[in-house]
C-alpha cells in the first residue's frame, strides 16, 4: 500500500507547513496596519484557502488536493491581476508542497480499487 506512504509523508509535510505559517504568525513579521481589500482578497486564496485544502486533504485527499492547488493558482492570478506582474513570493508553492503528493496518494488508491458495477 504505497498510497498510504505517500499519504503520511504528506500528513507530515502539511504539519511542518502549518507550524511554519504559525511561527511567522507569532513573529515579528506580523503586519502591523490594516490590510486593504486587495490584502484581504489575497489572504482568501493564501493562507487560509491553502491552510482549508490541506486540512480537508487528510480526509478528503482528492478534493483537499485540487483546493490546495486552485487556492495558490487563484493567489497568483489575483496578484498579477491587482499589480501587472507575477508574485515573486515562494511561500506559497512551499505551504501547497504537500497538495500533489495527496493528489497522487489518492489517484494510486482509485487505481487499486475494483470498478463500481453500473446497474
Amino acid at each position: 500500500m504505497i498510497w498510504r506512504l505517500i499519504a503520511k509523508i504528506a500528513r507530515l509535510y502539511t504539519l511542518i507547513a502549518v507550524g511554519v505559517l504559525a511561527l511567522m504568525l507569532v513573529s515579528s513579521k506580523v503586519i502591523l496596519h490594516q490590510p486593504s481589500a486587495a490584502e484581504k482578497l489575497l489572504a482568501l486564496f493564501f493562507p487560509y484557502g491553502v491552510l482549508a485544502g490541506l486540512i480537508i486533504s487528510w480526509i478528503y485527499m482528492r478534493l483537499g488536493g485540487w483546493l490546495t492547488i486552485l487556492s495558490v493558482a487563484g493567489f497568483y492570478l489575483m496578484s498579477y491581476w491587482q499589480t501587472g506582474i507575477w508574485s515573486p513570493n515562494d511561500l506559497p508553492l512551499l505551504v501547497a508542497g504537500a497538495a500533489p503528493l495527496f493528489l497522487l496518494a489518492s489517484f494510486i488508491k482509485s487505481m487499486g480499487q475494483p470498478k463500481r458495477k453500473k446497474k
